[in-house]
């Protein structure tokens, strides 16, 4: 091998230059925004329509946690609202969707399951 094979080159280029900030896209959020009131009137729709009382609380869990979910969401992904901490809604946004599947799947294993399968 020649010295030639082990010398690095440094070259001023694109590695070198600064990286653009993140352009987030401006309608993030909004599906989940505009997806709470149909959440909210959903929900209400299954308590109506749900007849046993440890249905009614599942449906009622299923719908408070995917709605929390969505809210969470919304006001993390919204423009508007860069002036509150980021980080903290970050958090927030991330555990919202650890509730949102705890909340699906407390109504799959309450509704769905039975006997031995719901362990």
């Amino acid at each position: 091998m020649s010295d030639e094979a082990d010398e690095i080159e440094l070259v001023d280029g694109p590695a070198s230059m600064e990286a653009p900030a993140i352009v987030r896209p401006s309608m993030r959020g909004s599906f989940h925004r505009a997806a709470i009131p149909v959440a909210v009137v959903l929900t209400a729709l299954l308590t109506l329509r749900t007849s046993s009382g440890g249905a009614l609380a599942t449906v009622i869990v299923y719908g408070v946690c995917v709605t929390a979910m969505l809210a969470t969401s919304g006001i993390y992904h919204s423009p508007r609202l860069a002036h509150l901490p980021r980080r903290l809604l970050r958090r927030l946004d991330h555990s919202m969707i650890l509730v949102g599947i705890a909340g699906t799947y407390t109504a799959v294993i309450v509704l769905a399951l039975d006997g031995a399968t719901r362990v």
